[in-house]
């Protein structure tokens, strides 16, 4: 009996080829400084992103924006590009600095014949569209951008009343016991014009199905100082035009509403706990909730602005942001400089004046308003207009900030608006399995695909270039990944079972009888950290798998073998020669048979007559690298074949079947792209091995055909025509320079994919009536490249050293065009014991 005991030392070198009515406090001036943005990165992460946009001067100046977690929509690419916000207001002055003329719609009404307003008029307006559209510029000097700084702005002129000292709510008549209006012919009458003022404005804004319209002014007067009749006699041509009658829910207009600033007349005695008319009339008219909202304001402290009102009755129709002192453009003109001075030697003269770039401290209602419009256009960017305008403001008050104080909704209502939050999924993100989503769902998180052999190469990352898929949160709101995000890369996912020889340390102990062959081998791989290969962790996974042992009785023609392709003992391995040499079983063993290498294999071979021998062999386990333990438990596949031997010198053939549970050729899925299994792969195999010119020549060539597969569910409806193959051919000679020195030469492909489909339904879209549209996706599964690698091997001994080198050349590295080439050469040496 003869006993080996190696320790193999292997290195490798690789060598690559190729607020109503106005404010409640008065403005005061803002001075800008010099801002020192931060430099952005090449690929920045989200995290990366947020920061950036946190850094800039503009964003660090201005509170509200932090208050509001801006910056992570902003991060998100939601910036309300391509939405019209309508903004009616005194007036607007396009030449400030913080205004974009350019984003200003040509159908704005910005002045008229019967009125033309002055900067002083201008002021409110200008300060309104600063929160709720100004530039960002991120070398700008201004202290404040925003918060929908890429949206467009359709604005209508209308000439407002200044604040009034004193609280003087607007009077709609007297009712009965019952709250009906007993001067109802009266009380229309006399706001008959108003009515007929509002419906058209809002005619107009509907007309250009503007999806938000700010409103940061209204009448005084607490909503709970009157009843619904006295509202619907008042303005029943008003609450016609916001009902929007015959518009589905998800076109209407959204209406934003400065909640009103009652809590500046608290000293007179006023009611500040409810929201006053115009912003209130959702707590009344059924029509117009689920679009009308009421927006409350919090100074920098977070808590209710002194001034506000609050939204108690209102609170399922109310929000809170910003308005207690915050920045906003401030215009001045030549005529009149307002709170700044045009006289060069005062010491508070600031040059802003001179450019028209001022801005101020401002508090009220009015300005926490347009914080809300603008975080509106910015989620209505975000989810593509797939989410319907009612949809939008139900997602808002869900996602608000309810923490803490703003859990009392009688002063808050919904809580503080979170942009962060409104951007975010919502509890678990979900991918559909039909084609509704009212239909079957799985986790998001647990759906893509892994491919664990190497013959698609890089077919499939190729065949979804570009393309996203939708994923849902528990609201239904739809959120884009890119698909290469749900395929497994294929460094991370695919180990060349047929490459890797020059990497092993193997330790292998072999007794070799008359009577039996029996061998045991364990693997462990060096850390060459070459990325070209594959990452170390990986190796080391699939080193704890190369754990083998095989067994073959001669006297009965049976062998077994587990944790190793039972293709060693069937082939060019029938050469009893040939069968002991470890660095060819990769290269010449039947591809399939790694697919069930992970477990166990028995065979027996029966002689027919002196020429002619048949071998059965079948074969249950895992794949031989499964990098996914997650989703690998049930990947185990089943294998019969058999294999017509001859002595005559002619090639054996190879017959089998294989059946995997949960893959297709390797191609495994989980959630909704799980639908490969109980799939079936017929092959055929050439081998042979021959003595020639002193030494051996051998060969193999393999072809494979997996049967189609259509699914009912999930996004995978067909994996068709997938037809692969492998060839490998070598010759090895002895004492060419010495005795018992060897030679070995292999040429070898490893199994690929030469031709086959696969059919992806992808959800792409999904409309505001909450269908889903589908991408069809047809994939070529022929990969880009074919990988050959070629090999000279030369060993030999000296006393208890033996010694080795290998120069190696390998092209299209996993089957990948794009890869580098390159080559290899392996020095390695073991000690006899």
């Amino acid at each position: 009996m003869q006993k080996n005991r190696t320790s193999l030392l292997i290195i490798i070198f690789l060598f690559a080829c190729g607020g109503g009515g106005g404010g409640s406090s008065e403005p005061t001036p803002t001075v800008s400084v010099a801002p020192t943005p931060p430099p952005a990165p090449a690929t920045p992460t989200f995290d990366e992103l947020k920061a950036d946009f946190e850094g800039y001067y503009e964003y660090r100046r201005h509170w509200g924006l932090q208050a509001i977690n801006s910056s992570s929509a902003h991060a998100r690419g939601a910036t309300g590009a391509g939405i019209t916000i309508g903004i009616t207001d005194s007036g607007l002055d396009v030449t400030h600095a913080e205004i974009d003329p350019t984003r200003i719609s040509s159908n704005s009404d910005l002045e008229y014949s019967n009125y033309v307003p002055n900067t002083r008029q201008k002021r409110h307006g200008t300060m309104v569209t600063s929160i709720a559209a100004g530039t960002l510029d991120k070398t700008a000097q201004s202290p404040m951008h925003g918060v929908a700084f890429d949206s467009q702005v359709l604005f209508v002129a209308i000439q407002l009343a200044e604040p009034d000292p004193d609280y003087d709510p607007i009077d709609l008549g007297d009712t009965d016991s019952s709250g009906d209006v007993t001067n109802a012919d009266d009380l229309a009458a006399e706001f008959a014009g108003i009515d007929n003022f509002f419906s058209s404005l809002f005619e107009f804004y509907n007309f250009y199905n503007t999806d938000v319209v700010n409103n940061s002014y209204g009448f005084s007067g607490n909503i709970i100082d009157y009843t619904e009749s006295q509202v619907r006699t008042a303005f029943p041509k008003t609450i016609l035009e916001m009902s929007q009658i015959g518009t589905p829910d998800e076109d209407k207009t959204i209406y934003v509403w400065a909640a009103g600033n009652a809590g500046g007349y608290a000293d007179q005695g006023v009611n500040y706990f409810h929201p006053e008319l115009l912003p209130g009339m959702a707590y009344f008219i059924e029509e117009i909730q689920g679009h009308s909202i009421a927006v409350v304001s919090v100074d920098e402290e977070g808590q209710i602005s002194e001034f506000s009102s609050m939204c108690g009755v209102s609170r399922d129709y109310c929000i809170a942001a910003p308005g207690g002192s915050v920045n906003v453009a401030y215009p001045t003109s030549a005529d009149d400089y307002g709170i700044y001075t045009g006289d060069t030697t005062d010491p508070d003269y600031n040059s802003c004046v001179e450019d028209n770039s001022c801005y101020a401290a401002a508090g009220g209602t009015s300005f926490a308003a347009p914080f809300v419009t603008g975080g509106l256009a910015v989620m209505a960017q975000y989810f593509e207009g797939q989410l319907g305008n009612t949809e939008l403001v139900s997602r808002l008050f869900t996602t608000a900030n309810k923490n803490g104080v703003y859990n009392n909704s009688e002063i808050y209502g919904h809580g503080l608006m979170d942009l962060a939050a409104a951007t975010a999924p919502v509890g678990q993100v979900s991918a559909m399995l039909g084609n509704s989503l009212s239909g079957p769902m799985t986790s998001a998180a647990f759906t893509s695909i892994h491919l664990t052999n190497p013959s698609f190469g890089d077919s499939i990352s190729r065949g979804i270039n570009n393309e996203t898929v939708i994923f849902f949160d528990e609201l239904q709101a739809p959120f884009r990944r890119p698909l290469t995000g749900i395929i497994s890369d294929y460094r991370n996912q695919i180990m060349n079972l047929n490459g890797y020889d020059e990497m092993d340390n193997y330790n292998t102990k072999t007794s070799i009888t008359e009577e039996s062959f029996f061998q045991v081998g364990l693997s462990s791989y060096s850390n060459h950290s070459n990325e070209l290969i594959t990452p170390y962790h990986l190796l080391n996974i699939k080193s704890a798998n190369d754990q083998y042992f095989a067994y073959f009785n001669y006297e009965k023609n049976t062998f077994m073998s587990h944790g190793i392709n039972a293709g060693w003992a069937l082939g060019i391995f029938q050469d009893e020669f040939l069968r002991s040499k470890i660095n060819l079983r990769s290269k010449f063993n039947n591809p399939w048979m790694n697919f069930t290498a992970a477990g166990t294999s028995i065979g027996s071979i029966k002689n027919i007559d002196e020429n002619f021998n048949i071998a059965l062999t079948i074969s249950s386990g895992r794949n031989k690298f499964q990098s996914n333990e997650i989703f690998g438990d049930t990947n185990t596949s089943s294998l019969a074949l058999i294999e017509l031997q001859t002595n005559l010198g002619i090639p054996s053939l190879q017959f089998g079947l294989l059946k995997e549970n949960d893959s297709q050729m390797g191609l495994s899925g989980s959630g909704a792209l799980n639908g490969q299994g109980n799939q079936l792969t017929s092959f055929l195999g050439i081998t042979n091995s021959m003595d020639v010119l002193g030494g051996k020549l051998f060969g193999s060539l393999y072809w494979g055909q997996s049967a189609d597969n259509k699914n009912e569910t999930g996004m995978i409806s067909a994996i068709n025509d997938i037809r692969s193959s492998s060839f490998g051919l070598g010759y090895l000679t002895s004492s060419v320079f010495q005795k018992d020195d060897q030679l070995t030469f292999t040429i070898d492909q490893p199994i690929r994919v030469e031709s086959g489909n696969l059919n992806l339904e992808v959800p792409v879209y999904r409309t505001k009536k909450k269908n889903v549209l589908f991408n069809s996706l047809d994939i070529n599964l022929s990969p880009s490249g074919r990988e050959i690698n070629s090999k000279l091997e030369y060993s030999s001994s000296y006393k208890i050293l033996n010694y080795g080198v290998a120069l190696g050349y390998k092209s299209d590295p996993y089957h990948i065009k794009y890869m580098d080439d390159y080559w290899y050469v392996s020095l390695g040496f073991d000690f006899k014991i």
